[in-house]
């Protein structure tokens, strides 16, 4: 994963509406649930189609459930979710400054 290429084409504001709407390519950031696994992913988007690639270190898992929960996803139901304000904050500190 090229750190640089993703800081370089990073949307924090993407919306899952706006996927296919723009020709645009780039990376954000979501919670990818699946068999009732969260976790935080990195999240590419292009025309031509989506890649969601789990990160190898995760933020707190009370983080990522509160995030949820805010979403009204308590239960872990499978989908693609947003991150919030504390992710974000982890993600600049944790990941995106190595």
């Amino acid at each position: 994963m090229d750190i640089n290429k993703i800081k370089n084409n990073l949307s924090w504001d993407f919306k899952f509406d706006d996927e296919f709407k723009n020709r645009e390519s780039g990376y954000t950031f979501i919670i990818d649930v699946l068999d009732g696994n969260a976790l935080v992913s990195v999240y590419r988007y292009s025309p031509y189609g989506i890649k969601s690639e789990p990160l190898k270190e995760q933020p707190p898992l009370e983080m990522i459930k509160t995030a949820l929960t805010n979403q009204g996803n308590e239960s872990l139901n499978d989908g693609l979710f947003y991150i919030d304000k504390e992710i974000r904050n982890w993600l600049e500190n944790n990941f995106l400054n190595n």
